[in-house]
C-alpha cells in the first residue's frame, strides 16, 4: 500500500516537472520548441476524437476535417476558434446567404468547404495559386460531399476575378498583399456592388489599408476588424489542459519576413445602399 502511494506521488511529481519544463518553453515563444509542437499535436488529437473530426463551435461547425491531414494538427481549427475576430461577419453571411461566394486564397479549404456546408443552396467559386494546397482543398470539398456547389481555379488576377464577379457576390480575400492588385474597383467595376471581407497585409504591402479605404469610401461603409485574445476557458472541449498549453495551442501569431511577428487585421465592407 505504502508503495504504491510513492509510485503515485513519484507519477505526479514528474508530471509536475514535465509541466514546468513545458510552461517554460512558452515564456520562451516565437521560438516553439519540439515539446511545445507535441502539445498542439496532443490537444489537437483530443479534440479530434471528442467530435470525430467536426469543428468544435463557431459558424463553420458544419464542417468535417480529414483525418491524419494539415487541418487536423490544429487545435484553433477543430475548436472553431480560428480567426474567431470575423466570426460575427460570416455568421451574417450564413444567415441571409449569396448567391455565390468568390474565395481569394482558398489555401487548404477551410472556409470555402465549411462556408458551402453552412450555405447548402450557394455557389462557391475559390482560387488558390499553390497546386498542393489546391488539391488538399480539392480533398476536403470531396470529403465533405459539397463538390458539387464549388469550382476551384488557380491564379486570381483581374481578367479571372472580373470573369467570375455577379452583383451581390460575397468576396472571402486573404492573399497575402495580393488585395491590392485585387480589390481596385477601377479595375473590377463589379466590385462596387460585393461584400468584401479582406485580411488586410500592410507588413506585405505597406499602406495597403489605407489605400483600400480611399478606394472604396465612398461605395462602402468600411469596418475594421483587430485581432482579440482568445481565452481558454471559452472552450469547454479544452478543460482540463493546463491554461498555458490551451492558450500556446489555440493562438494564432503570424510569423513574417525577418521573425517578426504581426497581429491579424481584417476590413470588412459592405455596400451602401
Amino acid at each position: 500500500m505504502i508503495i504504491n502511494k510513492f509510485k503515485k506521488l513519484y507519477r505526479f511529481i514528474q508530471s509536475q516537472l514535465a509541466l514546468f519544463d513545458v510552461l517554460e518553453d512558452i515564456k520562451k515563444l516565437p521560438n516553439a520548441s519540439g515539446r511545445l509542437k507535441r502539445v498542439r499535436l496532443e490537444i489537437a488529437a483530443h479534440i479530434f476524437n471528442k467530435t470525430d473530426g467536426y469543428v468544435f463551435s463557431g459558424p463553420l461547425s458544419t464542417l468535417r476535417i480529414i483525418p491524419a491531414s494539415n487541418l487536423s494538427r490544429s487545435p484553433a481549427i477543430l475548436v472553431g476558434c480560428y480567426e474567431q475576430e470575423i466570426h460575427p461577419i460570416l455568421n451574417r453571411i450564413i444567415a441571409q446567404p449569396p448567391s455565390v461566394v468568390i474565395d481569394i486564397g482558398t489555401s487548404l479549404g477551410y472556409y470555402i468547404a465549411g462556408l458551402a456546408t453552412a450555405m447548402p443552396s450557394t455557389r462557391l467559386i475559390g482560387f488558390e495559386t499553390i497546386d498542393e494546397y489546391r488539391a488538399q482543398a480539392a480533398e476536403l470539398v470531396r470529403y465533405n460531399n459539397v463538390e458539387h456547389q464549388i469550382t476551384l481555379h488557380g491564379h486570381c488576377g483581374v481578367p479571372e476575378l472580373n470573369a467570375v464577379l455577379e452583383k451581390g457576390a460575397f468576396i472571402l480575400c486573404d492573399c497575402e498583399g495580393g488585395e491590392v492588385e485585387l480589390l481596385d474597383p477601377e479595375q473590377v467595376p463589379g466590385l462596387k456592388y460585393a461584400t468584401i471581407l479582406c485580411e488586410v497585409h500592410d507588413f506585405f504591402v505597406p499602406g495597403a489599408g489605407g489605400l483600400l479605404v480611399e478606394r472604396f469610401k465612398n461605395s462602402h461603409h468600411i469596418e475594421w476588424i483587430d485581432e482579440q485574445g482568445r481565452d481558454p476557458w471559452d472552450y469547454r472541449i479544452l478543460h482540463g489542459f493546463p491554461e498555458e498549453m490551451v492558450r500556446y495551442a489555440i493562438g494564432e501569431t503570424r510569423h513574417v519576413a525577418g521573425g517578426r511577428t504581426t497581429a491579424l487585421r481584417f476590413m470588412f465592407l459592405e455596400p451602401k445602399k
